[in-house]
């Protein structure tokens, strides 16, 4: 909102500078009055003035004149031909588009906002809106892009055929925000590329397959693993790398169930007794004799391992609706 706010002062500042326009007409149509007088000059230019003769003189001027009456005619200035581009700028912002493909601007648009500073490019016919402002290698506008550039441009890409990986999923729902240096894509259209962004930041598009479309959810315009599929299939080194992380997703876990379902559904009995020991450590015990009740009933042999380094002093609250109370 604070960038639509600034584009809307500064386009209203530019128009202060227009000059007053009493009539406005088309250099064709000057061009075909002409033949209606006695005298047409042309002294090599596209400017014509009207001394209150039947005459039309150019005197090297983009201007159109009468003398006699009014100023009818001003071309556009540079800074009238910014405001025009910077109104077609807000509009896109207004539309909620933070990942700008360049066919959604004209290249006269794009050139003008480009050369200004208002679009700054982050892939090849891909931008984001920036400021003038912003002093070369300042990341400000990329970070503060980044999530909603991603999710944009992942779904033009690949539709709903996409998810972020297990443990930034985790990180997610977590409350962990931060801009990772490489975002781990999967999509079975993916072809194993890596795709480089400002500031050594990367997205790795894997191919794979997708999870059950029941273990796929939305979050701010990003395709992430549930919270059960998110822990069933984090790896056993997000345990020791982002435990703060894990332990906050963890706690957020009131019920064994839907756990459950994704463990009996992949026979993962090894993951079961990792999550048995990573419940335990934090002292939901209840979730974690479930988990290995459950899992043994059906016949799977599973053995408790916490997958953490260390224990912790104080109960986690499994009652709070937000992840920031656990950090």
């Amino acid at each position: 909102m604070k960038a639509i706010k600034f584009i809307e002062q500064l386009v209203f500042l530019l128009k202060l500078q227009w000059s007053h326009k009493s009539a406005q007409k088309s250099e064709s149509d000057y061009v075909n009055r002409s033949v209606l007088f006695s005298k047409f000059y042309n002294l090599g230019t596209i400017g014509f003035y009207n001394f209150g003769t039947t005459e039309y003189y150019n005197f090297d001027t983009t201007k159109y004149y009468n003398f006699g009456t009014t100023l009818i005619y001003n071309m556009a200035t540079p800074s009238e031909k910014l405001a025009d581009s910077l109104e077609v700028l807000k509009g896109i912002q207004e539309n909620g588009i933070i990942a700008i493909k360049s066919s959604t601007l004209t290249r006269t648009h794009k050139d003008r906002l480009l050369k200004n500073g208002f679009i700054s490019e982050v892939y090849s016919g891909w931008y984001i809106i920036s400021s003038p402002e912003i002093n070369d290698g300042d990341s400000t506008a990329w970070y503060s892009s980044y999530w909603q550039f991603c999710a944009q441009f992942l779904h033009f890409k690949y539709k709903d055929q996409w998810c972020i990986s297990a443990e930034q999923s985790l990180m997610i729902h977590a409350g962990n925000w931060t801009v990772p240096k490489q975002l781990i894509i999967k999509s079975p259209k993916a072809n194993n590329f890596k795709t480089d962004l400002p500031f050594e930041t990367s997205l790795f598009q894997l191919k794979s397959k997708l999870p059950l479309k029941s273990e796929v959810v939305q979050i701010n315009g990003l395709r992430v693993l549930s919270l059960p599929s998110a822990l069933v299939n984090a790896s056993l080194n997000t345990y020791s790398q982002n435990s703060t992380d894990v332990r906050t997703a963890l706690s957020l876990v009131n019920t064994s169930s839907d756990i459950l379902s994704i463990l009996l559904n992949g026979g993962q009995s090894t993951i079961a007794g990792r999550l048995a020991g990573a419940f335990r450590n934090i002292k939901k015990d209840k979730i974690a004799d479930d988990i290995l009740k459950t899992m043994k009933e059906v016949g799977y042999d599973v053995r408790e391992l916490d997958p953490f380094k260390d224990h912790l002093n104080i109960l986690l609250s499994s009652r709070e609706i937000s992840p920031y109370a656990n950090r």
